[in-house]
């Protein structure tokens, strides 16, 4: 690998992290907005917001698997930490690798469950709304599954240019 290669996608990569958690900032922003909202529509004015609730929930849906997403580049799973943690150190890429793999293709799958029930209900509007598609909140199963993937496969090459590269210098 050619260091402006890395160098480029250490750029990327650090630009794309941050916009994933400006993303989960916005989420939870919003969604401790509509409900402080909501709260004090109803108890001071008599007035709510009847789609602050379920948005609120959606938003919190959208948070945790965009939060999990997040959470492989950062390696905060327990599974993925408990199993590496028992192996010996020199055959420890290895096994990541194929657990790696292992979780790709049950993320796939669950991508191409998420993709069926986003069809399902693409059409449905929220239950207080008429502006809010059910469709959109169930998009977030195969986004979030997309962008686990391609974190696992950062991860991977990380693991792999690490184990590679960096001991023998930045020669390659």
């Amino acid at each position: 690998m050619n260091k402006k290669i890395i160098e480029s996608s250490n750029k990327f990569f650090e630009y794309y992290d941050k916009i994933l958690d400006s993303i989960l900032i916005a989420l939870f922003s919003s969604m401790i907005l509509l409900i402080f909202l909501g709260i004090i529509g109803r108890s001071l004015f008599n007035f709510s917001i009847m789609w602050s609730e379920e948005f609120s929930r959606y938003a919190f849906i959208w948070a945790i698997w965009l939060g999990a997403a997040r959470a492989f580049t950062l390696k905060r799973h327990l599974v993925v930490d408990f199993l590496i943690l028992r192996i010996r150190k020199q055959f420890r890429i290895y096994i990541e690798i194929i657990l790696y793999i292992l979780i790709i293709i049950f993320l796939f799958y669950i991508m191409l469950e998420g993709i069926k029930y986003s069809r399902l209900y693409w059409y449905n509007y929220f239950y207080s709304t008429d502006f809010l598609k059910l469709g959109w909140a169930y998009s977030i199963i195969s986004i979030a599954c997309i962008i686990m993937i391609l974190n696992i496969l950062r991860l991977i090459l990380e693991e792999y240019y690490i184990r590679n590269y960096k001991h023998e210098g930045d020669n390659k």
